[in-house]
């Protein structure tokens, strides 16, 4: 289901995220001219590009990768209108349409987060020029304070976003795995995907459960 590349893409996005959230939280332990601080906030900016990187090829593959990995895959508008009348009719729904891949209610959340992380990618790379003189932003913005209180607010808002999002992915994970009693961590590991193959009848063809 996932190729090589969109694993490597994935890992490398919530490992930079991982260490991106910790080294913010430990900068925020020290005093505000500690260089323990400072050196913290340069691990972060240096962090922060790198995960720039893998989002910039990310967002690329969304539309030259295989069709598991394309934008395409993430949006499923007939899946999304079925849940929202179910809800709306507070009934319960019957089988969603969709196969492989990410579920209808994740790859909603998904595009949340990578919308989040535009924004994150973008107030970073503004703030670490403003504050720390660093990054791709013209110099002349070095140490403009004009925007600074809403950058820093929007930053740190995004972040939570993506942190409650982690939180609520690794959940979800965990409950599945111990729901459907299927291998779900190791998607991102190997790219396969497997299913409960339903009670064969005797003449009936079945496809393996394993892509």
């Amino acid at each position: 289901i996932y190729d090589l590349p969109t694993r490597i893409m994935h890992a490398g996005i919530a490992v930079t995220t991982l260490l991106l959230l910790l080294t913010a939280a430990l900068a925020h332990v020290f005093f505000e001219q500690s260089p323990i601080r400072h050196d913290l906030w340069m691990i972060h900016v240096f962090l922060g590009n790198i995960l720039i990187v893998f989002l910039g090829f990310r967002f690329v593959y969304f539309f030259i990768g295989p069709d598991h990995s394309r934008l395409s895959d993430l949006v499923k508008l007939n899946a999304w209108k079925t849940i929202l009348i179910s809800f709306w009719e507070r009934k319960k729904s019957g089988p969603l349409n969709w196969s492989w891949g990410h579920h209808p209610v994740a790859s909603f959340f998904y595009l949340i987060v990578y919308i989040a992380f535009s924004g994150l990618a973008l107030s970073g790379v503004i703030l670490s020029r403003v504050q720390f003189d660093q990054g791709f932003i013209p110099e002349r913005f070095y140490d403009d304070v004009t925007y600074l209180r809403e950058l820093m607010q929007t930053h740190e808002i995004l972040a939570w976003t993506v942190l409650g999002f982690t939180l609520m992915h690794l959940s979800a994970l965990f409950y599945h795995q111990k729901k459907d009693k299927l291998p779900v961590f190791q998607a991102m590991k190997t790219g396969f995907q497997y299913r409960h193959i339903p009670k064969k009848v005797p003449g009936d063809f079945y496809e393996t459960d394993q892509i």
